[in-house]
């Protein structure tokens, strides 16, 4: 798996996919809907399938001595590092944001506000593009706008969904208690105990759905590579 890994790292990663990382830099944006950066990582990942399948990637990998789930597992694993890289400087840029003058970061009317429940909430949004925009690319019949298209509305209806909670809490927190405790807790970059405890426990649950999705989806992905006549 090793070997495999380094393959994908070394061969079927383009070089411009990493500057999708400098997307990680929207959470510096006053009063964005950040989760929207979260799909911009996604949409890299899929170059390195649209890439991939122009130079017959899979087809090369067939032809070594090793089993095909193993190939959907390194293409899995060399995704799933890219992703995990830009959470990791979403993070830092979120701390960094918040250090800047002014001092704190102001509130988002654009939805949810820079701290560990975006994280989780990006988290799941990725999870979700492991699930079911990867599969896709492993079946014989590969049709490319199709899976991006699907991709895109899948995405976007979630990211839609909970920037627009986020969104209402703002709104409505004087005049409905859950909203207002969102607000105070989840929708805001924690500095009260009880908005570290409540977003720790929202970035725990999104880090629990984007393993629970991506493994969802490796499976459906060897399942149908299995079906595959290479």
């Amino acid at each position: 798996m090793k070997n495999l890994l380094y393959k994908e790292l070394k061969l079927c990663v383009p070089s411009f996919v990493f500057f999708y990382l400098a997307f990680s830099c929207m959470m510096l944006i006053p009063s964005y809907p950040y989760l929207v950066a979260f799909f911009f990582i996604c949409n890299a990942t899929m170059y390195i399938f649209t890439q991939g399948q122009a130079n017959g990637d899979f087809q090369y990998s067939a032809m070594l001595p090793i089993a095909k789930r193993d190939i959907v597992r390194a293409r899995y694993l060399s995704v799933m590092l890219f992703q995990m890289l830009f959470v990791v400087l979403c993070t830092g840029l979120i701390f960094l944001h918040h250090g800047l003058p002014p001092k704190g970061l102001p509130s988002n009317p654009a939805g949810i506000d820079g701290g560990l429940t975006l994280i989780g909430a990006g988290l799941s949004v990725i999870g979700l593009y492991n699930l079911i925009g990867i599969p896709a690319y492993f079946k014989s019949d590969i049709k490319i706008g199709r899976i991006m298209l699907t991709t895109i509305i899948g995405l976007f209806a979630y990211i839609f969904v909970v920037e627009g909670i986020a969104i209402a809490s703002a709104v409505a927190q004087e005049t409905v208690p859950l909203f207002d405790w969102i607000e105070r807790t989840l929708d805001c970059f924690p500095e009260t105990p009880a908005a570290w405890n409540a977003q720790i426990i929202a970035l725990l649950l999104g880090a629990a759905a984007y393993a629970a999705l991506t493994a969802l989806g490796l499976r459906k992905s060897i399942r149908n590579f299995e079906q595959v006549n290479l």
